[in-house]
């Protein structure tokens, strides 16, 4: 059964970083987050390796992931979570 087919085919939640996983910095494609998404009517819904849908840099680019504790902005779109987190470039890092 589909966890989130109560969710609105379209749906905008608040969610925050909880923990960041893989080289930090390094290449983005190492990085996952795991999220407390604020839902409705039910409390907060962990969800663990989470990869940003927002574009990312290239691996060849040392990126400093979200820090913790940060707000992001999470969007249900057909039954999968699309998370827009930021991440930066990291100047001076190696």
């Amino acid at each position: 059964m589909n966890q989130y087919a109560n969710i609105p085919v379209t749906a905008k939640f608040p969610a925050f970083v909880v923990s960041v996983q893989g080289t930090n910095p390094g290449p983005a494609s190492g990085i996952t987050y795991t999220l407390d998404i604020n839902m409705p009517n039910s409390g907060p819904l962990r969800v663990a390796g989470v990869a940003p849908s927002n574009d990312r840099l290239p691996d060849d680019v040392d990126t400093r992931a979200c820090g913790v504790n940060t707000f992001v902005e999470v969007w249900f779109i057909a039954g999968r979570i699309h998370a827009n987190i930021q991440e930066r470039m990291a100047w001076g890092c190696g």
